[in-house]
């Protein structure tokens, strides 16, 4: 902590968005960064897109993602940055802001959930990724929440190939039985949050919904850092620097 805070009076982290604006420990936007995010404004609005997704789903309470997720905005390209370039720090501070936004909007949205799970990548894309960005986000709402994180009881058992430039049936059959539960008892009753980076069809998180279903008397909510608001193909893992403002 010390190392950081002497690095952070001699080298003042910069912006993640605009690189040009000096920011705050543990912060990763400056204000006017901040400002300018494309907010879903879904703490306002608990009937909206998210929830619409998995209204079919009796165990699901409510449902939410942050920011939209759309062509030319910093903010895509944010999160592309946490996930495919190496940036693992981003994670958590994207994470704890967008709870604090929530928190500030709808005081009680986080109410009720006993601890946070995070969808699990494989073993070996963790290994080659040297991180799990959705369990970087949890964190970061954790410690914004005031809420546990737990890894170990949701698994998946299967390093299917990526979701990127499929459609919504071919993601939905890429996903198709890929999860499994550990440690039921410790599900049983609870009430979870389950957190990923980016909601586009919902599939991923339905098959996490389809695995946990055995649970006795589970009850899950969802909340992602980011909504695609379009139907255009995803930005794929080797293009999404190669414009916008943040990119080197």
């Amino acid at each position: 902590m010390l190392l950081r805070s002497l690095l952070d009076l001699f080298f003042p982290p910069l912006c993640a968005a605009c690189e040009a604006r000096h920011v705050g420990h543990g912060q990763c936007l400056c204000p006017a960064c901040q400002a300018a995010l494309p907010r879903t404004e879904h703490a306002l609005h608990p009937d909206n897109a998210a929830l619409a997704l998995f209204r079919d789903n009796r165990r699901v309470q409510r449902a939410a993602a942050w920011c939209y997720y759309t062509d030319g905005t910093d903010f895509r390209l944010l999160v592309h940055k946490l996930k495919y370039h190496r940036c693992p720090w981003l994670g958590p501070s994207l994470g704890a802001l967008a709870a604090a936004d929530f928190l500030r909007q709808a005081p009680a949205w986080f109410a009720g959930i006993d601890f946070i799970v995070p969808v699990p990548l494989h073993r070996r894309r963790e290994r080659s990724r040297g991180y799990n960005q959705a369990a970087l986000i949890a964190q970061g709402i954790g410690r914004a929440a005031g809420l546990p994180v737990n890894t170990s009881c949701l698994v998946r058992t299967v390093d299917n190939p990526t979701q990127t430039q499929r459609t919504a049936e071919e993601r939905r059959l890429n996903v198709e039985g890929i999860f499994s539960v550990r440690r039921p008892e410790l599900l049983t009753g609870k009430h979870i949050l389950l957190v990923d980076d980016i909601l586009t069809t919902g599939a991923t998180l339905r098959s996490c919904l389809a695995a946990l279903q055995s649970v006795r008397g589970l009850r899950v909510s969802v909340f992602t850092l980011a909504l695609a608001r379009q139907t255009g193909s995803p930005l794929s893992p080797d293009s999404a620097l190669s414009s916008g403002s943040i990119a080197r």
